[in-house]
C-alpha cells in the first residue's frame, strides 16, 4: 500500500495533469474560435468578391448592349443618309431630264 507521501505525490501529479488538460482544452477552444472567425472572414471576403464580379459582369454586359445599339444606330443612320443622297441624286437627274424635255 502506498504511503502518504506517495499518495500526496500522485494527487499532485493528478492535479497537474488536470490543469494541463484544462489548458490544452482551452487552447484548442481558442484555436477553434480563431479558425471559425477566419472562416467567417474568408466567407465574407468571398461574398464581396462574388458581388464585385457580378457587378463587373453586369456592367460589361450593359456596355456590350450599348455598343451593339450604337453600332445598329450608326448603320441605320448610314442607310438613312444613303437614302437621302440617293433621293437627291434622283431629284437632280429628274430635274435635268425635265429641263431637257422642256427644251
Amino acid at each position: 500500500m502506498p504511503d502518504k507521501a506517495e499518495l500526496k505525490r500522485q494527487r499532485a501529479q493528478l492535479q497537474r495533469d488536470k490543469a494541463r488538460n484544462r489548458q490544452e482544452e482551452e487552447e484548442e477552444d481558442e484555436e477553434a474560435k480563431r479558425r471559425r472567425a477566419q472562416s467567417q472572414r474568408d466567407k465574407a471576403r468571398n461574398q464581396r468578391e462574388e458581388e464585385r464580379i457580378s457587378r463587373v459582369t453586369r456592367a460589361t454586359q450593359q456596355q456590350l448592349v450599348l455598343d451593339c445599339q450604337l453600332s445598329l444606330l450608326a448603320a441605320v443612320l448610314g442607310v438613312f443618309l444613303s437614302t437621302i443622297s440617293l433621293v437627291a441624286i434622283i431629284e437632280a437627274r429628274l430635274a435635268k431630264f425635265m429641263q431637257n424635255i422642256a427644251r
